[in-house]
């Protein structure tokens, strides 16, 4: 890795930041900032393993600064040098997480992120919302129940035996 290291500085991230300029600019020994035309700024780190070309994302620019973005950029490198590929490592943990997941956690995390903020408080705090259809006249469970019934016959399994 010959090339100079330290070429970009803080101020001028922040002017291309405010240009929103779809850009790719390297900082030297692999460590690339990239602006996307959505206006995300980003850091990427370049690296060769086996003979392949890889690219492992740090995170994303303000959130990680330049001095944070050269101190990772420098561990990164270094279990490269050892015979590591960070890029699949990260990839693999990703996968093993996601493959990991029980029926009752992905109830959960569904719950969460799409029931909540669909809840309406109902009309009297004394008198829960019905759960009864008004035209038929029979139950009609609400989508939670229906997702609680799940999750308690099948919560405990992994996912990948109830798929």
């Amino acid at each position: 890795m010959g090339s100079e290291r330290g070429l970009l500085t803080d101020v001028q991230l922040r002017v291309w930041l405010k240009t929103g300029q779809p850009m790719a600019r390297t900082d030297g020994g692999g460590l690339t900032f990239t602006l996307s035309e959505s206006g995300t700024a980003g850091w990427v780190l370049r690296y060769r393993h086996g003979g392949r070309r890889r690219e492992l994302s740090i995170g994303r620019y303000p959130d990680i600064s330049l001095a944070d973005a050269r101190g990772l950029a420098i561990v990164k490198r270094a279990e490269v040098q050892l015979g590591r590929d960070p890029a699949a490592e990260k990839q693999k943990a990703k996968s093993t997480a996601a493959r990991d997941w029980t029926v009752r956690e992905l109830v959960n995390d569904y719950r969460i992120k799409k029931l909540v903020s669909r809840i309406r408080p109902a009309k009297s705090p004394r008198r829960p919302a019905s759960r009864w259809s008004r035209t038929s006249g029979r139950r009609r469970p609400a989508v939670r129940q229906q997702l609680v019934d799940a999750a308690g016959r099948v919560g405990w399994q992994p996912l990948q035996h109830v798929l």
